[in-house]
């Protein structure tokens, strides 16, 4: 683990449930991370002003404070009491009934779901690939994508891909850094398509892909922006394979 990740990679997780608490903190100590483990939102946004975490598990259903919350809080920090921690890798944990809850979840600014109940050493592959990623970013070792274009238009649209402006006719419309990178390769690679294993590599930092529909939440949610999501004409899906980009 020191290895791959140099120092402890530090995380936190909020989780209510006791014994799942425990065994999800024990089995990422013994992984050799340093965890801070904590049961509500209220807590866990405190912990959050007042040290840097590499990552953190969020579950969605908590007493008082909703996970939601607490993820949108700790991506906006206009938000009453928000702490503005945009780059901060964040892994909701789901119930697999409240379909609705990860679409949202996604929405706000989470970076993956994982359904309950889980597998932990899925979750520690998945905290593994994206402190690698992030870190790969901050520290400038990621290998930078081919450019796009800085000024884009296609239909109805206009992309300022170093402003993080999207237009659609000339109402502006707010896109997820998830959103943004989606876009960026999608729009990269026009004319082909692109695998979800690729976007799972290239986006997400995953190098074993696990059985997952993060891509296609994703990529549903920036369609519903920025296409026909009845009939797309832009991003279109290439049945079992990914997606493609057309002008």
């Amino acid at each position: 683990m020191s290895g791959e990740l140099g120092e402890r990679a530090q995380i936190l997780l909020v989780e209510d449930e006791e014994a799942l608490r425990v065994s999800v903190k024990d089995k990422l100590e013994l992984e050799g991370f340093t965890v801070e483990a904590t049961s509500n939102g209220e807590e866990a946004l405190r912990r959050i002003k007042s040290k840097t975490h590499d990552l953190a598990i969020l579950d969605v259903v908590l007493p008082g404070m909703s996970g939601l919350e607490v993820l949108k809080r700790i991506r906006d920090k206009e938000a009453e009491g928000g702490t503005g921690a945009p780059h901060t890798p964040v892994i909701l944990l789901t119930a697999r009934a409240h379909e609705s809850d990860k679409v949202l979840g996604l929405e706000l600014g989470a970076d993956d779901y994982i359904t309950k109940p889980f597998g932990v050493r899925e979750l520690v592959a998945r905290v593994r690939a994206h402190i690698r990623r992030e870190r790969a970013h901050r520290d400038g070792d990621a290998e930078p994508p081919p450019p796009v274009p800085p000024g884009y238009k296609f239909g109805d649209c206009t992309v300022d891909f170093s402003g993080f402006k999207f237009k659609k006719k000339t109402k502006e419309i707010r896109l997820s850094a998830l959103e943004w990178k989606i876009l960026s390769v999608l729009v990269r690679e026009r004319g082909r398509t692109v695998t979800r294993e690729r976007f799972l590599r290239e986006i997400w930092g995953w190098e074993k892909l696990p059985v997952t529909r993060t891509v296609d939440f994703h990529v549903s949610r920036l369609r519903s922006k920025v296409d026909d999501a009845k009939e797309p004409r832009h991003i279109i899906t290439v049945h079992g394979i990914g997606y493609r980009f057309e002008e």
